[in-house]
This record gives structure tokens, C-alpha cells and sequence, in this order.
């Protein structure tokens, strides 16, 4: 109900929560049970015993968080919702969301699972955190008066019983109320202890001088347990014919007609959202409420299994991936406006952001690539976009528990607004903003230190142009990560005090411009026949050449090492302010020369004008470009890779394969439908033919 940052104003909210009361007042016996911990160590197991549901032999993991609900026995007015999360790390981010209110929450523990430091689940390998990790995230962040249960499960038998938790000295003192369990779903032993121990803790959290009588307005009250019979009612049919998943806003407001005693929908429903009965983020979601939130966050996790083979793909892409590649690998049974919400949810959530927009059909039709950050590569890549040695503004902030979900949290926002403008890896980022002209490195760090591997700091650096005027700026948006995490720093260290007149203003991130055009050549490498030798000592010649004029051409093969990623210096290329491109009968049958050809021509507008002015065109003898019959032999050509291709991927049974053989199907209609009318306008202008001629024709008449 409250504000949820600076500019975020409750005074609507705050009315119509009394309005609501002054319609009809009721109390709401509801507290919320959290259940944290690793995943497998029993959580979903524990909250299903609750529910008096059997024990599941098959269940495996729980993806990013369940709810559910259930009445204790001795106390009838009580209903505890139960939250179960994810324990994998990726989910840790979310944990902050929900953790802030009042609530009961329950560490779940196992000695196997203690011992072992990674695990395994769908073909995953996840990390597993020590029982002191999970106190320190109750201790952080949750609420003060909020009382903590460690409960050790999987205790089939007394003698598996540990009496004392392997925590540190004194880290739960500050809990006003803890206790320790242990329990076995499986062997249902425990039972009675926990329920009494729940009732105790609900009881002692509604006292009065704590959370107190929670009293709403009847009207809410009659909304949202009208949602929640929909949703009940929902959980005994097939997932086929479920009927409740959404809700339209419309529907939504003639609910709270129905009910009577609501003021304001719009408030009513930031209300249940922050409850956990709905999900909702307006102008997300196509302005839908999501009433399922399992079946979208099973479909959203469902990503990072690795047997259903997005997971590897995207790795392979260095956390690339496009809502084809998705469709076709895990939301197969899904429709393209579901899937459009699960993207929505991805990036409310910060487990990715968009990269980028590109077209690749003549239609226009654009493809948005986004970013996984989670399953970035590991290894620091500035990329060149970083000068060591020069003057820095540096801010350190210190956290006495940090996770990934804060760096994730400002590559979404940042890596949002700079798409394919910066370098990104797991735990940071590295641009340059256009306003300030200042380049800017971001870095996460944990672990440093063996005995608090949950502890932390986020580094910001800021170098050239007004570079303390950015890194006040980036402060502003690492604060408003940490609020929407929920974590706070123990220190922050500046190389420089902020400066009080500076104003919050959105950042542009762009690539940094050198202070002369970029020239790049383009031609086929790496063969050793002599025509490979004989287009290398050209292009070397070349090279040469412009060096000797103050000019420096750039080619891949220099350019790129291991690991680098192809696609993006060949789009590079086709931004280039002048390419020289060195036609062969090899360069019109390579796909990737062929790409940077057309990126050239698409770049320009498809105007021969604006192309030819970018392009300095040198056709290598033998070259077959000059007569109708030699294009259409270029025409043919791709139109034959296509339909290969296209018989290859009907034939394949590897769905891994398919999003890179589909983007390949496209480039190859692409090359087809393109390639006559980019060597028309190149031979209808006189071309050199000769070296002098090419140094002549594009070095000296600039």
C-alpha cells in the first residue's frame, strides 16, 4: 500500500484503503508462512504435508515461488499461505519481494544437502548455500518481528535428529523469536510438534503490540477470496482446461463491482499483488493479472532446465536468446500471446532484458534477441571499452549479505537502455554513456572471504569526459536496484563526494565513436590455397597502405580471439563508415560474407547512392559477377543452400539445432532475394580492378 520508492506516490492507495474500511470493515485471520532453503531440501515436501496432501516420491524442485494456503487445526480463523521458493540461486532475487512484510518464516535444512556443495536437478548443477547463508537472508531481509523456525526435514528416524543447527555463534540473537524443529514428511514424523510451533508463531506475530488485528475492507476481503475459489477450483483441473490462468482488467473491475465496498480497483489490485494472490505489473502482461502464478513461473523456469534444450543453446549464444528459440524448445503448447507474458514476466523479474532488434526478412518483420544474465559467460570482457591507467571515479558498496539478483537487477535497467551497446558478462557490464562522454564498468563480487561466502560488494568505476557527473547517476540506479532487491549496504566508499547539483536524468548508452571514421575490410579468410594467399597479401597491402596515410583499417582476423562473439563484429561491419570489400567467388559462397554484404546494404538503406559512398568494391579476377548469368548463378546458389537447409531441419530430430538453422534459413532467403540487386548497382559503376586503382578509389579521396 505504501510508497515503494521516491517516486512512487501511496497518497491514492492510502485513501482508498480507508475509504474501503469505511464501506464495511472485516478481519483477516491471514499470515504467511515463507519456507527458504536449498532446493531438495524438503520445502515443497513440508508444505504439502501441511495441506494433508501425500507425500510425492516424484517431485523434484520447486521453480521460483508456490503458494498456497492452508487452516491450521487448533486455530480455525487462522490461514497461513504458505510461500514455498525456489532455493536455486537464480530465484534469490525474488526472495527480497516478499520477505519485507510481517510474516513466519521457516529455514528448511538437510545434513546431506549441508554437506554437499553443489547439486543437481533437471540436469542443472546449482550451488548449494550453507544453513548460515539462509540465516543471514532472514536476518537482512526479513522483517524484524517476523519469527524464524529452522527445521531440519528428512528425519525418518530420532537418531537422525540434530539438536544443535551448524550455525555461527550468535547469528539468530536478533530474532525475537526462533525454534528449532525436526521433522520427515515421509515418515510423518514431527507433525504435531510443527503445527503447534505454526499456531504459536502466528499466534505471537498478531499480538498486538506487533502485526496486530490486519482489518480491511469487506469488499477487498470478498474480492479476494472470490479470486482464490477461482484459483482453487483451477487446481483440480487437467492443466488443458483450466480456466482461471488470467484475468482481464476489465473482468477485474466488474469483480470488485460485484462485490461492492471497493473503491478503486487499481488500488485493490496493488494490493493483492503484494499479498501474492495475484501478479500483476502494470503495463505488462498486455495489462492482464496473472491468477496461475505457478503455471507462469514453471513455463519462466522451465528455461534453465537443461534437458529441455534451451538451456544449453542459450549458454552457447553468451545468454542470447529470441522468443523462436523459446517457442520451439520449451513453451511449444503455449500461444504466441503466453509466450509474450512469460517474456513480460522475465523482465519484470530481471532474468533478462532485450539486447537488441534486427530484421532478417524483406518483410520487415523485426526479431527481438534478449539477454539471460544468469547464463552469461563468467569471464570479465570489457571488450576494448575500458582504458587502464586513466583517471577513475570509483564507488564501492559493501553488503553484509549480496546475491545475483542485484547485478541482474541493474543489467536489466541498464542493459535495457543500451541493448547491444555494451559488453556484458554473469557479474557485470562495461559502456559508454553519450551525455556525460564517460565510459562506465560495473562488477558484482562474492565470496572473497571463505567464512561468509554470502558477503559482497558491487563495484562502479566511471572514467573520461564528465565521469563524476555518471557515477552519480549509476549510484541512482544501483539505489533503485537495491530497494526492488531488497538489499542495503553495511559501507559505501566514493573516490569523490556526489556532486548536489546533479539532476536524475535517463542515461543513453551508445558506442563509443573513435575520433576518426571506422573503416573495415571484408573479405574470405583462412584457406591456404593461392587464391586465399593471394587475397591475403591484398588485403595486408591495404592495410599498409591506410596505416601509412594515419589510417587504421580493422579485419576480423586481427580483431576477434577465442571466444569472441562473430555475429556481433560482423554487424560492427556493417555499421562501419567505410568498408572495403574484397570480392571472390569464395566471398559470394560464404554465409558469413555474404552477412556482413547485405548487413552493408541493409545498413544503407537499400540505397544505391548511400552504399556505393560506404563501399569501396575491389572484384578479384575470375570473380563471376559482371553478366546476368553470373548473378543469377548467385541467385541459384542460395536459393539451393535454402532448400537444403530447409530439407535438413524437416528431417532433423535435434531441437537444439533449430533456432540457429532457422535464423540460417532466413539469411539464406535473404542472400537470395538480395544479392542481383546489390551486384547490379556495384558493376553498372566502373570498379577497380588493380591495386592502384582500389588505393586510388579509396584512400585518397578522403
Amino acid at each position: 500500500m505504501l510508497s515503494q520508492d521516491l517516486g512512487d506516490n501511496c497518497l491514492n492507495r492510502v485513501r482508498a484503503h480507508y475509504a474501503d474500511l469505511a464501506a464495511g470493515a472485516a478481519e483477516t485471520g491471514r499470515v504467511k508462512l515463507i519456507l527458504l532453503g536449498n532446493g531438495g531440501v524438503g520445502k515443497t515436501q513440508i508444505a504439502r504435508w501441511l495441506a494433508e496432501k501425500p507425500f510425492d516420491e516424484a517431485w523434484d524442485s520447486t521453480h521460483g515461488i508456490a503458494v498456497g494456503g492452508v487452516t491450521l487445526a487448533d486455530d480455525a480463523a487462522t490461514q497461513m499461505q504458505i510461500w514455498d521458493f525456489g532455493g536455486q540461486e537464480i530465484y534469490h532475487g525474488a526472495h527480497a519481494l516478499f520477505l519485507g512484510g510481517p510474516a513466519v518464516i521457516a529455514i528448511v535444512w538437510d545434513p546431506a544437502t549441508e554437506a554437499e556443495p553443489m547439486q543437481t536437478c533437471n540436469g542443472l548443477t546449482f550451488r548449494n548455500q550453507p544453513l548460515a547463508y539462509w540465516a543471514a537472508v532472514a536476518r537482512h531481509l526479513g522483517h524484524r518481528d517476523s519469527p524464524l523456525l529452522v527445521i531440519q526435514s528428512k528425519c525418518d528416524r530420532l537418531e537422525q535428529e540434530v539438536r544443535t543447527p551448524p550455525l555461527p555463534a550468535g547469528l539468530l540473537d536478533h530474532r525475537p523469536y526462533t525454534k528449532n524443529l525436526q521433522v520427515s514428511a515421509k515418515a510423518k514424523r514431527g507433525r504435531a510438534s510443527l503445527l503447534e510451533t505454526l499456531a504459536d508463531a502466528a499466534t505471537w506475530l498478531r499480538a498486538p503490540e506487533r502485526l496486530g488485528a490486519v482489518r480491511v475492507g469487506a469488499g477487498r476481503l470478498r474480492v479476494q477470496q472470490r479470486l482464490e475459489a477461482m484459483i482453487a477450483a483451477d487446481q483440480y483441473r487437467s492443466p488443458d482446461e483450466r480456466q482461471h490462468r488470467l484475468l482481464t482488467m476489465d473482468a477485474f473491475t466488474d469483480l470488485c463491482s460485484e462485490a461492492g465496498g471497493v473503491s478503486s480497483p487499481a488500488a485493490l489490485l496493488t494490493y493483492l499483488d503484494a499479498e501474492g494472490t495475484v501478479l500483476h505489473r502494470p503495463g505488462l502482461f498486455d495489462d492482464r493479472i496473472i491468477l496461475d502464478q505457478n503455471w507462469a513461473l514453471e513455463a519462466v523456469y522451465a528455461v534453465f532446465e537443461r534437458d529441455r534444450g534451451a538451456f544449453t543453446e542459450i549458454r552457447r549464444a553468451n545468454g542470447r536468446f529470441t522468443r523462436d528459440l523459446l517457442a520451439r524448445l520449451v513453451w511449444q503448447n503455449h500461444s504466441a500471446a503466453e509466450q509474450d507474458l512469460f517474456l513480460d514476466l522475465m523482465r519484470s523479474c530481471g532474468i533478462a532484458f532485450e539486447h537488441r532488434r534486427f530484421t532478417i526478412d524483406d518483410d520487415g518483420a523485426e526479431t527481438i534477441e534478449y539477454i539471460a544474465p544468469e547464463l552469461l559467460p563468467a569471464t570479465t570482457d570489457t571488450g576494448g571499452l575500458w582504458t587502464a591507467g586513466d583517471p577513475t571515479e570509483t564507488v564501492t558498496f559493501d553488503y553484509p549479505l549480496l546475491h545475483g539478483g542485484l547485478i541482474r537487477s541493474v543489467m536489466a535497467e541498464l542493459g535495457g537502455r543500451a541493448g547491444a551497446n555494451a559488453r556484458y558478462w554473469r557479474d557485470g557490464l562495461c559502456g559508454f554513456e553519450a551525455d556525460s562522454q564517460s565510459r562506465l564498468w560495473i562488477d558484482q563480487t562474492t565470496g572473497t572471504d571463505p567464512a561468509t561466502p554470502w558477503q559482497g560488494h558491487l563495484r562502479l568505476r566511471t572514467q573520461g569526459g564528465n565521469a563524476r557527473e555518471l557515477m552519480d547517476q549509476l549510484v541512482r540506479v544501483v539505489e533503485r536496484a537495491q530497494q526492488r532487491v531488497g538489499l542495503t549496504p553495511s559501507t559505501v566508499t566514493r573516490s569523490s563526494p556526489p556532486d548536489p547539483r546533479t539532476e536524475p536524468r535517463a542515461l543513453t548508452l551508445v558506442q563509443e565513436k573513435p575520433n576518426q571514421p571506422e573503416w573495415y575490410v571484408s573479405y574470405a579468410w583462412g584457406d591456404d590455397s593461392e587464391d586465399g594467399k593471394a587475397r591475403e597479401a591484398i588485403v595486408d597491402r591495404l592495410c599498409d597502405a591506410a596505416a601509412e596515410r594515419g589510417r587504421v583499417i580493422v579485419r576480423d582476423k586481427n580483431e576477434l580471439s577465442l571466444g569472441d562473439n562473430l555475429i556481433r563484429f560482423m554487424e560492427r561491419i556493417g555499421q562501419g563508415d567505410r568498408v572495403f570489400v574484397i570480392l571472390s567467388n569464395k566471398y559470394l559462397a560464404s554465409p558469413n560474407c555474404m552477412f556482413e554484404l547485405t548487413e552493408l546494404w541493409r545498413t544503407s538503406k537499400q540505397d544505391p547512392a548511400l552504399f556505393r559512398s560506404r563501399v569501396r568494391i575491389c572484384a578479384l579476377p575470375k570473380t563471376e559477377i559482371w553478366t546476368d548469368d553470373h548473378r543469377n548463378h548467385w541467385i541459384d546458389h542460395w536459393e539451393e543452400q535454402e532448400n537444403k537447409l530447409f530439407e535438413r531441419i524437416q528431417k532433423s530430430k535435434i531441437a537444439a539445432m533449430a533456432d540457429a538453422n532457422h535464423r540460417n534459413l532466413k539469411l539464406f532467403h535473404r542472400f537470395s532475394t538480395q544479392v542481383a540487386d546489390i551486384l547490379s548497382n556495384l558493376t553498372d559503376h566502373i570498379q577497380p580492378r588493380t591495386f592502384e586503382e582500389l588505393e586510388q578509389y579509396g584512400l585518397d579521396d578522403c
